[in-house]
């Protein structure tokens, strides 16, 4: 990202002043300048330049040294963590995590950018060493045809709308709320044999806009994937299921991620850290990595399921067989739990030789995973099929369909069972709070 002759291009004795110093980089301005135009571009540059400006004070400098690529000095390596890596590592991320919230305004309207950094070390021989990638982008690449720039339009005017909901949510002012809100809604996962029983209730995100009229979920999903924004939304979704895990010691709750946020990153580092502190939390939590978009590194990932699992969360693979996963990438993360897409059960429904693969693909699940779910049953019909199958859990309209109610709260009319490894708790504990705690001048 950055090199020894792109530090050249500094001033020798402002970068021996450095007690750190970082490249920032605006992930997406080649985005906003093709959808926007160079001067909605040069706007959120200026824009970020000033706001980076307020949060260092006198304590550093920032330079850009190219079109949305920015070189930040920092005189005291105590303003950001000292010498610790991981603490500096920690600070920068939460700094580009705040960017990324921040709203920058524009002559083409609102806008957000998706700001990455590293760390470059000075050696003694004036070389630079890298360091790992802060805030690291995912989101899809400039596209040049057809409807791309109207498209990129469309999905940042709604993941604007959605950032605007999550911000108004954590703020005591009622006045903050926006035209958008973010609700959650609650579906069971049952035993065919016995649907009273409950494996587990996912939670599904909805979208509800002030005249009351519900947008996509999926498409908002696939905006903030498409952007490259899933993992600020992600965050903010799984703190809402981790406080109703503490508020409610006695099930067990399943929450969708993008691929794109399973990876180990600050925001999961703070997530452990949580459940360190307070265990009984993370044993009734179930992270489902959803197949809308490919897993970018497949050893990365495995890593973080790894680490994740190692506090008491189990991982499944959602929506199997419709996605991007490959069988041997099913191998590698060794989920806990396998959901069969509910394709597979419509084509049984039809045929015989849709039958036979819906069979074969549960044994498939199951010898991977301990626990394998049907999605999709709709009638009694659909629910004898997936038995048929070797389905024992399934998730559907005819058990349920998803309610923002909590049932559970004030009557225990269903039987929840416990996963394998799963360790029920009545510990209850605070509030979970991510906010960015910049360390000075006026926060973003």
């Amino acid at each position: 990202m950055a090199s020894s002759a792109t530090l050249s291009r500094l001033d020798a004795a402002r970068v021996a002043l450095a007690g750190a110093h970082a490249v920032l980089r605006i992930e997406n301005i080649r985005h906003i300048e093709t959808a926007y135009g160079i001067d909605a571009a040069g706007e959120v540059r200026l824009g970020l330049s000033a706001a980076l400006g307020d949060v260092i004070g006198h304590g550093g400098t920032l330079i850009e040294i190219d079109p949305g690529l920015f070189q930040l000095l920092v005189f005291d390596r105590e303003e950001v963590g000292g010498q610790a890596g991981g603490r500096r590592m920690a600070w920068l991320d939460r700094l580009c995590k705040a960017v990324s919230a921040t709203v920058f305004p524009s002559t083409a309207g609102p806008l957000h950018i998706w700001l990455s950094g590293q760390w470059i070390d000075q050696t003694d021989d004036e070389d630079a060493s890298v360091a790992a990638i802060a805030h690291g982008f995912l989101g899809e690449q400039v596209g040049g045809v057809g409807g791309w720039a109207a498209r990129y339009r469309a999905d940042m005017t709604l993941v604007g709308s959605c950032l605007g909901a999550i911000e108004a949510s954590r703020s005591a002012i009622p006045s903050r709320a926006g035209p958008t809100e973010l609700h959650l809604a609650w579906q069971p996962i049952c035993a065919a044999q016995d649907p009273a029983t409950i494996l587990y209730r996912e939670a599904l995100l909805r979208v509800m806009t002030a005249a009351d009229v519900h947008g996509s979920p999926h498409d908002t999903i696939q905006a903030f994937e498409r952007l490259g924004f899933a993992t600020l939304l992600d965050r903010y979704v799984v703190d809402r299921v981790i406080e109703e895990l503490e508020r409610s010691p006695d099930i067990v709750l399943g929450v969708n991620i993008s691929a794109q946020s399973a990876r180990w990153n600050g925001d999961w580092e703070e997530i452990c850290a949580h459940f360190a502190a307070h265990p009984g939390v993370a044993s009734r939590l179930i992270l489902e990595v959803t197949e809308s978009t490919p897993i970018a590194d497949i050893d990365e990932t495995a890593l973080f399921v790894s680490r994740i699992r190692r506090m008491g969360c189990r991982i499944a693979v959602d929506d199997f067989g419709a996605g991007h996963a490959s069988i041997r990438q099913l191998l590698a993360l060794a989920p806990d739990i396998v959901k069969i897409d509910h394709v597979f059960l419509r084509r049984a429904v039809v045929s015989n030789a849709g039958l036979e693969t819906l069979t074969h693909m549960v044994a498939l699940a199951g010898s991977i995973a301990s626990t394998v779910i049907v999605e999709g049953i709709e009638d009694e019909a659909d629910l004898e099929l997936a038995h048929a199958a070797g389905a024992e859990w399934q998730q559907g309209y005819h058990f349920a369909r998803p309610t923002c109610g909590m049932p559970w709260r004030h009557a225990a009319k269903h039987r929840s069972v416990g996963i394998p490894g799963f360790a029920a708790t009545a510990a209850r504990v605070a509030h979970l709070h991510s906010a960015a705690q910049l360390p000075r001048g006026r926060a973003l």
